[in-house]
């Protein structure tokens, strides 16, 4: 095999890798961007604030979502209509959700460090 062959060969597979790193690291910022939103929910939200995680909307009646009292209503906004939601429910969605988030970013944060490790050898 001729050097101008293994040079464009080496260049092909760092070309690869380079849009292979860009679509990770796209991923990796999008679930950035999801793990913001989903803890924006358990922040302090303004009186009448309609907080959107994903297709999902939930209604706060002037509270922290985590300090919310038995008798304080969630609501849960399915197309044009408020449906009240089991706060437990509610809860327990926020948090699988947020751990489910947490890891996709530790996964993909892995790829990254491995293929920008990977990609000096070649």
């Amino acid at each position: 095999m001729s050097l101008e062959s293994r040079l464009q060969e080496a260049s092909q597979e760092f070309q690869k890798l380079q849009i292979d790193l860009t679509k990770v690291v796209e991923a990796r910022q999008q679930l950035d961007a999801q793990l913001s939103e989903n803890e924006s929910v358990k922040k302090v939200v303004k009186c009448g604030n309609i907080i959107k995680r994903n297709l999902t909307f939930y209604y706060f009646n002037n509270q922290e979502f985590e300090q919310l009292m038995p008798e304080n209503t969630i609501y849960k906004l399915i197309g044009p209509i408020l449906v009240q939601q089991d706060q437990a429910e509610a809860k327990s969605n926020v948090d699988t959700r947020l751990a489910f988030i947490q890891n996709e970013m530790f996964e993909f944060s892995s790829i990254i460090n491995s293929t920008r490790s990977f990609i000096p050898h070649i």
